[in-house]
């Protein structure tokens, strides 16, 4: 499988090359990803012919495009991407926060379809799973509007959990030896109801959790979706986003502001993991 997932990567940009990946993909796919894979999409690249693909959990089948209305519709203005999403060398998640790939319709179908490809190691690619640095470059320079817009889909929830999950591996131990704080935030913008999530630090531990309004706390805050991205990828600073309305905190805003003080952001300058 690795072998000839690598060669058709290596093979001439053209339709044909994309033809050829979506015929054979049921054999390069990952099984337990595919499994999880029930619609129909349309992969459209800008200027050529688009391929209309059914997922029925175990195979992949290529439509007669305009005899299904697809489920999502993945275009892309880049031949070359597309293929590469195929065959595992870019990664669906990141490719739609940087927009150059636009999903119209549903957005969890097309994560799920993002997770079936195998890339040249041999791994299933992780449309959810991102690394934060990466998601720190692909979204420098991109329209906050489109990030907006992102964020408004279902995968709001998916990307906030990320954030707040991952966050406590950025506390600054030493700065953060002597505090104890409780910070509860909610995040705005999604298709449902607030995100709310429960910050704690302890004198050098931190730890994150889905928050049920219960219990005191030091300081609420309230940001929307997309500006919570901008701010956990060191795009948007806290002190600016005070400034401009973005941060709302009712509460102890001192407390807060220690919390941004303490949280070491990554940032797209720095090196990539994995």
């Amino acid at each position: 499988m690795r072998m000839g997932h690598t060669s058709m990567a290596e093979r001439s940009t053209g339709t044909g090359a994309v033809a050829d990946a979506l015929a054979r993909l049921t054999e390069l796919a990952d099984p337990a990803g595919l499994a999880q894979v029930n619609g129909v999409a349309r992969l459209e690249v800008v200027g050529h012919r688009s391929h209309t693909v059914r997922f029925d959990g175990r195979t992949v089948t290529l439509l007669d495009d305009g005899k299904r209305h697809p489920d999502v519709v993945l275009t892309t203005g880049d031949e070359a991407l597309m293929l590469a999403l195929l065959t595992g060398r870019a990664n669906l998640g990141l490719e739609y926060l940087a927009g150059r790939v636009a999903v119209d319709g549903d957005e969890l179908l097309a994560l799920s379809i993002g997770g079936i490809f195998v890339g040249p190691t041999g791994d299933r690619v992780d449309p959810t799973d991102l690394d934060p640095v990466k998601v720190a470059i692909a979204i420098d320079g991109v329209d906050p509007a489109h990030l907006e817009a992102v964020m408004a889909s279902e995968v709001h929830g998916i990307v906030v959990a990320g954030i707040f999950d991952r966050l406590p591996r950025y506390l600054d131990v030493r700065r953060s030896a002597r505090l104890r704080l409780r910070v509860a935030f909610a995040v705005t913008g999604g298709p449902g109801p607030d995100s709310e999530w429960l910050v704690e630090v302890d004198r050098g531990h931190a730890r994150t959790q889905p928050f049920d309004g219960r219990g005191p706390v030091d300081a609420r805050v309230t940001i929307a979706g997309h500006d919570l991205l901008r701010l956990a990828t060191s795009h948007l600073s806290p002190a600016a986003g005070l400034l401009r309305g973005q941060l709302k905190i009712r509460g102890d805003r001192s407390k807060a502001l220690l919390l941004s003080a303490v949280i070491n952001f990554p940032s797209s300058k720095q090196e990539v993991h994995g």
